[in-house]
């Protein structure tokens, strides 16, 4: 089996795995699926794979800790979380733990061939370079970000590839209003209105970056929500745009 083709998917749906598998193979991927998170433990510490889509919420040994297990045993895997769940736990700890992406439920067609394909030309960066993968942050054209705020627009928390895009840190960010990084015409009021549909495709944005530049963006991804529902949110791709937003 050609390495640089191999993914695994691991989710208890075998419906999924089925769906996912399909489209996947017609692009010429090499699937292996995988519906008991124990049975994937077990794959995960014998054999290696390039890119991982993982279920967060299983039965047995969770998403998360098989996050951990292939962070630990492939450190150059890129691993993409899947859910139903929107809840910002989720996101930041599985972003935190080290996951290339984070894709919520469901996922639409041309969004995981998206994910997939950049999720590999990451690994070929990682193994080309031979740095970490937060040291490559930089050269991507795709951003994988995460963006919590409170409804008042103030960010409350970002990941490290947010960070390198904006070319803020954190610390310089947490507190801050939306304003501080969302050009005119794209503040507090036109997040609202984003958050309020749900999940988004191909959003039309402009960031600004420390030094106050403009950056132009499409988003696809999905709002999320904390313990009471309440909508806090953003997480999923940017592209850079160029032209007229």
């Amino acid at each position: 089996m050609d390495e640089k083709k191999k993914i695994l998917i691991v989710d208890d749906a075998v419906e999924i795995i089925k769906s996912f598998s399909f489209i996947l193979e017609k692009q010429g991927y090499q699937v292996n699926g995988i519906s008991s998170s124990q049975e994937a433990s077990i794959e995960i510490e014998k054999n290696f794979y390039p890119v991982v889509l993982l279920d967060i919420i299983m039965p047995g040994i969770s998403g998360i800790e098989l996050l951990q297990i292939i962070r630990k045993e492939h450190p150059s895997a890129q691993v993409v979380m899947i859910t139903g769940s929107s809840k910002i736990k989720l996101a930041t700890q599985s972003l935190e733990e080290g996951a290339f992406a984070y894709l919520t439920k469901p996922v639409k067609m041309e969004e995981l061939k998206t994910t997939v394909e950049k999720a590999f030309e990451n690994y070929s960066l990682v193994i080309s370079e031979k740095k970490p993968a937060d040291e490559l942050e930089g050269k991507k054209d795709i951003v994988y970000t995460l963006l919590i705020v409170d409804y008042q627009g103030v960010v409350k928390n970002i990941n490290k590839s947010t960070e390198v895009f904006l070319g803020h840190e954190k610390g310089e960010l947490i507190g801050q209003s939306l304003d501080v990084i969302l050009s005119e015409g794209f503040g507090v009021s036109y997040l609202h209105e984003l958050l309020k549909k749900g999940k988004l495709d191909n959003c039309r944005m402009k960031f600004l970056n420390k030094n106050k530049e403009e950056i132009k963006v499409s988003f696809s991804g999905s709002v999320l929500k904390d313990e009471n529902k309440k909508i806090v949110g953003l997480v999923g791709m940017l592209r850079r745009e160029t032209g007229r937003l």
